[in-house]
């Protein structure tokens, strides 16, 4: 879906739904605090000023924010401790990192930022989010009900960006929230509405971004993946930077190299060696993209986490991120000079 086509369908808010219109930092930080969590904000680039201003309402459970910053801006929230961000581009672009995952918004664009992961956010100055703040106690108890029993595990979606069809449903859904907030619309006079509403956008979310638990909301039950994996890749995660064998792996999670590649491939749709190789290539990147010293190479860092051959660490690297490790670098070193 091109980004033109989100664009025409999602609305602002309107100014009477305004929250703050600042150019100091610390209230900035303060009243976007009060909406969402603590977290630290810097600003980057040859920009030193911000002009930012938030608008918020309320439709039953649900809020809807519009935030800009109105510069170059780096955001570490923490973790999303009880609440899920829907977040849309509405101009500008910028870039999320959830634990392992990384991926970046262009206008029209939406990423899910799940609860309860370490999350760092890059805005530039033009961009204007319209985001959902969506209550975890809320999302995680409709999904139990659509299932039929509790969860076993918190939800967690799979991926953060929105495919196609779901991005011109949301850009739709959302669009028509928008529209009713600004006319007083009769979703806003009537709570039963708005519950009926927030139960069908969030079920459209829970049955169309794929999560931990699709597989069951499609009627489609499986085993949870058995201890031995959740301990192998508990491991993984924890020993990226070190020689690691099959043979580790296995003994850690206390399985033979056999049972333990069967219940990858059965849960996982990968080997232990593939789940490895994922976590170092992304720690590299996380190290390429906030260099310490200016000693950093590409190589040293391929060399850390574990890539000899640094050709084919550059290939892997460019088939996993779109660019040369070099590139990132670049990036990075740029970031840093201009803080």
């Amino acid at each position: 879906m091109g980004a033109g086509q989100g664009a025409a369908i999602l609305s602002y808010l309107s100014d009477r739904a305004r929250f703050f219109s600042t150019t100091d930092l610390d209230e900035a930080v303060s009243r976007v605090s009060d909406v969402y969590c603590p977290h630290d904000l810097w600003i980057r680039g040859p920009k030193v000023f911000l002009d930012s201003s938030m608008h918020m309402a309320r439709a039953g459970g649900l809020s809807l924010v519009q935030l800009r910053y109105g510069a170059r801006v780096e955001v570490d929230p923490g973790r999303f401790g009880d609440f899920f961000l829907i977040t849309s581009a509405l101009r500008g672009g910028g870039r999320a990192r959830q634990g392992n995952r990384e991926t970046s918004w262009t206008p029209g664009h939406t990423l899910v930022l799940s609860a309860d992961l370490p999350t760092r956010l890059e805005f530039d100055a033009p961009f204007t989010q319209l985001t959902l703040r969506v209550e975890r106690a809320r999302i995680e108890s409709l999904c139990g009900r659509l299932m039929g029993q509790p969860l076993d595990t918190p939800l967690r979606f799979q991926r953060m960006a929105f495919d196609g069809p779901m991005e011109r449903h949301w850009h739709s859904t959302v669009g028509y929230l928008t529209r009713e907030i600004n006319l007083a619309g009769p979703l806003i006079l009537h709570p039963r509405l708005a519950q009926e509403f927030e139960d069908y956008l969030l079920t459209s979310l829970l049955l169309f971004q794929p999560n931990n638990y699709s597989a069951e909301l499609h009627g489609k039950p499986t085993l949870p993946p058995p201890r031995s994996v959740r301990r192998a890749e508990e491991f993984i995660e924890a020993n990226a930077a070190e020689p690691v064998s099959v043979a580790d792996i296995a003994a850690h999670a206390g399985v033979s190299a056999r049972s333990l590649f069967s219940a990858f491939r059965q849960h996982r749709d990968a080997t232990p060696m593939a789940r490895l190789r994922e976590v170092r290539l992304q720690n590299a990147r996380n190290d390429l993209l906030e260099p310490t010293h200016r000693l950093e190479t590409v190589s040293s860092i391929a060399m850390k986490w574990g890539f000899g051959h640094l050709g084919r660490f550059s290939a892997a690297y460019f088939e996993k991120f779109h660019e040369y490790p070099r590139e990132t670098l670049r990036r990075g070193w740029a970031a840093r000079k201009s803080q």
